[in-house]
């Protein structure tokens, strides 16, 4: 039986804004227009440590560019220890 467990996923999204979809908009600004792109990736890897205990690590990141919000980056790694009952 297989003790370890990797799994990878990643996303890509990019999203264009026109004037009249923006909150600039309803302020009278109607020449705002924009785009947000969102780049996110998980790495997670799980011990079985014996029939009913396994730990666990993963590490996020998520990097968010934008013209019409705030441009972040973040990075989230969790600890998990399970028990089966």
């Amino acid at each position: 039986p297989s003790r370890l467990t990797l799994v990878v996923d990643g996303l890509y999204r990019l999203g264009k804004y026109e004037a009249d979809t923006l909150p600039a908009a309803s302020e009278g600004d109607t020449s705002a227009t924009g785009d947000k792109t969102t780049m996110a990736a998980t790495a997670e890897a799980v011990f079985k440590l014996d029939g009913a205990m396994s730990v666990g690590l993963s590490h996020q990141y998520l990097d968010v560019s934008s013209d019409v919000d705030p441009s972040f980056t973040k990075n989230t790694t969790t600890l998990t220890l399970s028990k089966a009952f």
